[in-house]
Order: C-alpha cells, then sequence, then structure tokens
C-alpha cells in the first residue's frame, strides 16, 4: 500500500506546488478589468503576493 501512497503524495504535492508558485503562469485571466493597469497585455491572474521573485515590488503602482 505504501508503494501507491507515496508516489501519489509527491505528485499531489508537485501539483501544489506549481500552482502556488508558478500558478499566475498558466491560469488566464479572461475580463480586462481584473488585470493590473500597469500591464493590461499579460493574459494571466494577478498573483496575491506583495514581491516578484527577483526582489522587486509587485504593486510599487499602488503604494502611496
Amino acid at each position: 500500500m505504501l508503494k501507491q501512497i507515496i508516489p501519489m503524495a509527491l505528485y499531489m504535492i508537485g501539483i501544489l506546488y506549481a500552482i502556488a508558485f508558478g500558478g499566475e503562469k498558466f491560469f488566464p485571466e479572461p475580463d480586462i478589468r481584473y488585470r493590473l493597469p500597469s500591464d493590461p497585455e499579460n493574459p494571466y491572474v494577478v498573483p496575491g503576493r506583495p514581491y516578484n521573485w527577483d526582489g522587486s515590488e509587485l504593486y510599487s503602482v499602488y503604494k502611496k
């Protein structure tokens, strides 16, 4: 039974990490109203994290 549980758990962890850390790259946002005004040509969902992966601020346009 462990031969089935362990690979399935690893598969699920892989899918979870792909969605959590790269989800904004493969989930499209069809409604243009919900895209970032600074990048309206980006057809993907907006991530909820405050920083990009390179450390720059993601929503610095909106900071006051």
